[in-house]
């Protein structure tokens, strides 16, 4: 049941109700999120110990593409998806997360942002955010851990993508 109360508030662009992500398994989030069986699936390495997890494109949450549900067999690790917004689609948010626990370095492109990944840990929720402009790129969200446990076990590094 966490699962499913959990999933309906991961909604764009209001995030400031995300509290991490349970234990979910892909049954209960195609409850709340579409999958297609012939939806794009594939694999990477996550997080700074490059854990290899296979992934599944889904839909919903008024997000604008398709988040990528990374899976260590049926349990949902964490997701992602891209956002490529505008810099008043961010700043409500802003005000009601507050200041992240850590600004680092990520990539986009194969181009570093400096200061791009604003991790709140606590909250189970990163923001990817175009440093200059503020405009978001990306959200992941994770269950709630520590700044090293993220960095260790969810941060999206660009790892390989396969179909």
């Amino acid at each position: 049941m966490a699962c499913l109360v959990a999933l309906k508030a991961l909604t764009w662009p209001d995030l400031s109700h995300w509290r991490g992500l349970p234990e979910c398994t892909v049954a209960e989030l195609e409850q709340i999120l579409s999958t297609a069986h012939d939806s794009w699936r594939g694999g990477g390495y996550v997080g700074e110990d490059h854990r290899l997890l296979s992934w599944l494109s889904a839909s919903g949450g008024d997000f604008p593409d398709s988040i990528r549900v990374w899976l260590d067999g049926d349990h949902v690790v964490m997701m992602d998806a891209e956002i490529l917004g505008h810099p008043s689609d961010l700043r409500p948010l802003l005000t009601k997360l507050g200041a992240p626990a850590a600004k680092l370095d990520a990539r986009s492109g194969g181009v570093l942002l400096k200061g791009s990944e604003w991790v709140y840990p606590d909250r189970g929720l990163t923001l990817f955010v175009e440093p200059y402009n503020h405009a978001p790129l990306r959200v992941a969200v994770y269950p709630r851990t520590t700044l090293q446990e993220y960095r260790k076990k969810f941060r999206f590094l660009g790892g390989r993508r396969v179909r």
